[in-house]
């Protein structure tokens, strides 16, 4: 009787995680489509804004690529490698390699978008994108990282099922987008709680210091030429901003999953990465992890035929 009773308790748990992972949610339908045209975009976009100072970057400009080459991983490629690779075996000039690289950038971002050849798309996107994280270790941040992820995901997910050229030239019929959905939600979870636990050793995020400093580093400053020397007068303020940021992140995984407290989480996260692009000038970090925090739990809602297990 008691091994009947575990048996059943077993087999539910077990329905339910597959439930968990693999059932359709309507509420998911838009995820696998928003998730590629974004990242596509983004990446885009950001390209685009360096490009003027690409040479300066890339290309050992502000700093001797020798110096460079010490903070890279050995193994991986670089955009040099790439130059040189074309340059050797080609004979093509430097400005030229340097504008294939660049063309070959923006393509795969276009085929990302709209969805044509996608995987190959990803693919040669990463890529490249792993030349420019390596080609400049001493200019990447975390928008460079965070962009390589989503870009990585983009590759494994079957982004080009819907709404893309791939499904109209090629027929595909659409993948259930919960399993790839949920995946992205995890990890997602697990950069917030981990980034809110690790504030929450030492006493900088729970005196106001960090918020004081962020503020005042000489490196980030503002387009609106604020003054936070008030901050000085009224210390309650950083105080509290670094609580509730700390507030935000740790209870991220509590709130963010409970869908009547998911709209209240999702726009306090929102609202915190508008502040991080207000005051410190980071632009495209902030926007990336809206994009993100929209992609794994805004409610993108439509019904949807039945979608059979080798779709998935």
């Amino acid at each position: 009787m008691i091994t009947k009773s575990l048996g059943s308790i077993a087999e539910k748990i077990d329905q339910k995680i597959i439930d968990f992972f693999f059932k359709y949610e309507k509420e998911n339908y838009y995820f696998l489509p928003f998730f590629r045209i974004s990242i596509g975009l983004f990446c885009l976009i950001h390209f685009l804004s360096v490009i003027p100072d690409f040479r300066m970057l890339y290309l050992g400009g502000l700093t001797p690529m020798a110096v460079s080459g010490l903070l890279k991983v050995s193994f991986m490629p670089t955009i040099l490698n790439f130059m040189n690779l074309f340059q050797n075996n080609i004979g093509l000039s430097e400005s030229t390699a340097i504008n294939l690289f660049i063309s070959a950038y923006i393509i795969s971002c276009l085929l990302l978008i709209f969805g044509f050849l996608t995987r190959i798309a990803a693919f040669a996107l990463i890529i490249l994108q792993i030349m420019i994280n390596q080609g400049a270790p001493l200019f990447i941040y975390g928008v460079d990282a965070f962009k390589s992820i989503s870009i990585f995901y983009c590759f494994i997910f079957p982004v080009g099922r819907s709404y893309s050229l791939d499904n109209k030239l090629f027929k595909l019929s659409p993948a259930n987008p919960t399993p790839y959905r949920r995946l992205l939600q995890i990890h997602l979870t697990i950069v917030y709680f981990e980034s809110g636990f690790d504030k929450i050793i030492g006493p900088n995020w729970w005196n106001g210091e960090s918020i004081w400093k962020s503020v005042h580093l000489p490196l980030f400053g503002n387009d609106l030429s604020a003054n936070f020397n008030f901050m000085a007068k009224y210390p309650i303020i950083p105080l509290a901003i670094g609580l509730g940021t700390i507030i935000v992140e740790l209870f991220y995984p509590l709130f963010m999953w409970n869908k009547k407290t998911r709209k209240l989480w999702l726009s306090l996260v929102i609202m915190m990465h508008i502040s991080i692009l207000i005051s410190l000038n980071l632009f495209f970090f902030a926007t990336l992890m809206i994009l993100l925090n929209i992609s794994c739990f805004f409610v993108m809602e439509k019904d949807m035929h039945k979608i059979e297990p080798q779709n998935l």
